[in-house]
């Protein structure tokens, strides 16, 4: 059960109920496959426009980025002690931004990353709410967004981060963040509420909608999202009767990756017809999921959690055209990584048309190592490096962003067990 509390007002929610008159559930047939997790991966390359990449927009020029370099020492954010749970992206000005929860409790983050300029000072910290105790960044049409918890258990939203101070409506929820998107008119999110997935949306000045999908798991809650134009394509974790399984008498595991598209209406509310895209079933539940967008559409990163395999299975990736669909329709998942990778994070962004991912290799004897590797399309590896963490040790979640011109990648990941954050640059070489 969620509770909005926008001005005097106060709106009870029920998640069971968020398939009503506000979503009209769609299955397009069309592009609702199954594909097994060692599926073959498209024939080649799908035509598409310029990339993207995470939102940032323009494809790198010049000599082509075939092997990667890391810029210098992995090092902690100066006056960071006890950050943690970093996020990253790119502002509207084409700079980047890093943000964390800092040791007084506030949401801090310095929004005037120059990657041309590294390493980085750090010396431009802004204070964006004053108490939160978990948050997650998205895109926005006008900006980035966040969704934050704070420590009394509401919950809020920040639009166009760094540069603006709208009004935000506060929630009354325990859950997790785990994802926010803005499409301009009107925000999109989700909480994992201890196994129970809670979709809703938010548009200014004082409108509130609940959202489907309904989702229970027995095994980890996971969702995604990317924008696109004025809709937003989620990937979610699910049963294998989606839709189903908050009616299950026992939660279910996660064995269905789902995709769906939420479109924005033309109403004056925060309403979004949904539709599903597709369906694609795997042999285990899903451990990790991460959306990577692109000029045509989207990656879907994802692994299995080897409950049932000799070994832990390879990270794996879906193409997803722009309504979340399989593209190539029927096609299966492309391999990036050999089997046995016992990451315990996973972070994936765009470079023009290909997807980059990080992961770690926590077998390292002497400090987690971040794996860095660029794939192409159809499967073939463009670019590899790693970086040492020695100086930052990872012990939490990593994300990555790419710049602008499609020629660096910021890393930032929770270090030395919630004492700092540590970040990193990788480019292209030469």
């Amino acid at each position: 059960m969620l509770r909005f509390r926008v001005g005097s007002t106060a709106v009870v929610l029920s998640l069971l109920a968020s398939c009503g008159a506000r979503d009209a559930l769609e299955v397009d047939g069309s592009d609702v496959t199954s594909g097994g997790a060692a599926g073959p991966g498209p024939s080649s390359s799908p035509s598409s426009p310029a990339s993207s990449g995470t939102g940032a927009g323009g494809t790198g020029a010049g000599t082509p980025c075939t092997s990667f370099v890391v810029d210098g020492e992995a090092y902690p954010i100066p006056a960071g002690q006890n950050a943690t749970e970093p996020e990253v992206g790119v502002m509207p000005d084409g700079r980047l931004f890093v943000a964390w929860l800092a040791q007084s409790g506030a949401l801090v983050g310095d929004a005037t990353i120059d990657l041309d300029v590294w390493p980085h000072p750090f010396d431009k910290i802004t204070e964006l709410t004053t108490a939160a105790s978990a948050f997650v960044v998205g895109q926005g049409a006008l900006g980035p967004v966040a969704l934050f918890r704070d420590s009394l258990g509401g919950t809020g939203l920040l639009r166009e981060l760094f540069t603006g101070t709208p009004p935000s409506p506060t929630f009354d929820s325990v859950g997790k963040p785990l994802y926010a998107v803005d499409v301009g008119s009107r925000a999109l999110y989700a909480l994992d509420e201890g196994g129970l997935l809670n979709v809703g949306s938010h548009a200014l000045p004082a409108f509130a909608a609940s959202h489907g999908p309904a989702i229970c798991l027995g095994s980890k809650t996971l969702a995604s999202a990317v924008l696109k134009g004025n809709n937003v394509v989620v990937a979610y974790a699910d049963s294998l009767a989606p839709g189903q399984s908050c009616f299950a008498q026992v939660p279910q595991p996660g064995l269905s990756l789902v995709t769906m598209r939420y479109e924005a209406t033309g109403a004056a509310d925060a309403s979004f017809n949904l539709a599903q895209a597709a369906v694609l079933t795997q042999a285990e539940p899903l451990l990790h999921l991460e959306l990577a967008s692109t000029g045509f559409g989207a990656y879907a990163v994802f692994q299995t959690d080897g409950s049932t395999s000799e070994d832990l299975p390879p990270i794996q990736a879906y193409l997803l055209d722009q309504g979340g669909g399989l593209q190539p329709r029927g096609s299966g998942p492309i391999t990036l990584t050999g089997s046995g990778i016992a990451t315990n994070t996973v972070a994936a962004a765009a470079m023009e048309e290909d997807l980059v991912i990080a992961w770690v290799d926590s077998i390292d004897p002497s400090a987690p190592l971040i794996l860095v590797r660029r794939v192409r399309a159809d499967g073939t590896v463009v670019a590899e490096t790693s970086i040492p963490t020695q100086a930052a040790w990872l012990a939490g979640k990593l994300r990555m962003v790419t710049s602008p011109d499609q020629r660096h990648l910021l890393l930032a990941w929770t270090a030395d067990v919630n004492k700092s954050v540590g970040v990193a640059k990788v480019s292209c070489s030469p």
